[in-house]
């Protein structure tokens, strides 16, 4: 599924120790005019030493079946203790940048 997405993208973070996004602008504001559903995705990763990221992948669907692929990020979190709480930060970030991405467009 799209969840992949999300999950490379957290991946992507830790492998090159750093914070990743990529915005496909045009498509954000094409689906913004449009009207469309968006699928929202993320995932929380945390690696055997404990380093931890966020990934996350935002799309549009069309109601004619069209799904873009409007942004993908990876977020490092830090050292964290729990995977749950990887993916619970994940969440969170995934939710404040889907409302500042849609909303500043």
């Amino acid at each position: 599924g799209f969840n992949t997405c999300a999950d490379d993208a957290a991946n992507i973070a830790l492998d090159r120790d750093a914070d990743r996004e990529i915005f496909q602008w045009e498509d954000i504001r094409n689906a913004k005019s449009a009207h469309v559903d968006y699928w929202l995705c993320f995932d929380g990763a945390k690696r055997v030493s404990g380093s931890a990221s966020a990934g996350v992948a935002l799309l549009a669907y069309h109601s004619n079946g069209e799904i873009i692929l409007m942004c993908t990020a990876g977020k490092l979190l830090g050292t964290l203790q729990s995977e749950f709480l990887a993916e619970a930060l994940a969440l969170e970030w995934a939710l404040d940048l889907f409302s500042t991405t849609i909303l500043c467009v």
